[in-house]
Parts: C-alpha cells; structure tokens; sequence
C-alpha cells in the first residue's frame, strides 16, 4: 500500500514537472525557486484533485510530498524542506475543506463512482438530460464574492458578470474561493444552478 501511494504521488509529480510546467520546469533540483512548490500545492494540488471514498487525497498527497522533499534535500544537498513544510502547513486545513466540498459536488453527479456496479453511461446520461433543462448555460472560473443565508454570488473572473446560486452550501463557502465548472439557469429562473463542478481552489492559485 505505501509503494502503491507513493508511486501514484511520483506520477503526478512527474505529470506537474512536464505537462503543467513544461517549458517553465526548472533545469535542474538545485534551480527550483519557491514558486515551484507554492504552485506545485495550491494550483496543481487541487487542479488534479481525485475524488476518493475516505476524503484524504489531499493528506495523502502532502504527507508523500514531505517524504518526498526529505528525501530530495539528503540526496542533492538541498534545503527545500523548510520552505515546503511552511506551504503544507499554510495550505493543508482549506485544500482538505475544499477537498471535502468538490467530492460532495462532483458526486452528486457521478453517485456511483466508488460502487463496484457502478453504471457509468447511466451518469453520464442523466447529466447530458439535466445540461437540457438549462435555457442559458456559462462554463468558466468563478470566485466567490458574497456569502449569505440566502446563498453566493459568484464573480466570473474572464466576463466579469456575477452569477447568485444556492447549489453551493453557504456554510462551506467562503469568500476568495475559485470554483471552475458549469453553471445553468432555467427560463425566467433567477437562479443559477451547479451543472458540474470541474476544480475548486484557493485565491492564491
């Protein structure tokens, strides 16, 4: 089991290094400036969030990265520990609450994703007959700007219009909050709904 976590955490770093950096990626481990590991836990974190039945990919992910950085620093005579730890535990208690409300949003539409029977075209059906019901529909990366009991407001950061939806719990909202996915409105509806949820991040992604 730990091999097991420890290679699909090798695998997405390696998958942050060469598809998300790309041409950015540093030369070499000795290169690597802070921003590679601040980018590397709050935007790439939850960007390739994994919706898993015990809510703990974010924990897990980190307490690999910590092993990970140890390892690295006695290897190459590095110092990356100190300044990664600070990150982990700056980012750790809201990734694992953002964690815990995408994992409730994206099952909402896939209920089966963890059930051995699972009948996936079933899903996916049932989202394409709810994207129907919609008469307007806007996909883009929105932040939360207003929470109340009557629900959020959210800011689309590309159009800059805002957007009033109760799909999203206020009680685990919160204000600066990223949320990428799609969202639909019903004729003469003033409310908008989630259609599906793609990401939710800190404002520091």
């Amino acid at each position: 089991m730990a091999n097991k976590k420890r290679n699909e955490f090798l695998t997405a770093f390696s998958h942050y290094m060469t598809d998300h950096l790309e041409d950015e990626c540093p030369r070499s481990w000795k290169e690597c400036p802070p921003s590679f590991w601040e980018e590397l836990i709050f935007a790439y974190l939850p960007h390739t969030m994994k919706v898993v039945p015990k809510k703990n990919y974010t924990e897990q992910f980190l307490l690999q990265l910590r092993k990970f950085v140890r390892w690295l620093d006695k290897r190459n005579d590095t110092t990356f520990l100190e300044v990664v730890v600070s990150y982990i535990s700056e980012a750790t208690q809201t990734l694992k609450k953002y964690e815990s409300l995408f994992s409730e949003l994206f099952l909402k539409n896939y209920p089966g994703l963890h059930l051995p029977d699972r009948d996936c075209m079933k899903e996916i059906g049932c989202l394409d007959k709810r994207m129907e019901e919609f008469d307007e529909t806007t996909y883009g990366v929105f932040e939360v700007t207003k929470v109340n009991d009557d629900g959020i407001v959210l800011l689309d950061l590309h159009s800059h219009y805002s957007y009033f939806t109760k799909s999203i719990s206020h009680e685990k909202a919160e204000l600066e909050m990223i949320i990428t996915g799609c969202f639909g409105k019903k004729k003469h509806a003033f409310l908008w709904d989630l259609a599906f949820i793609d990401g939710i991040y800190p404002k520091r992604a």
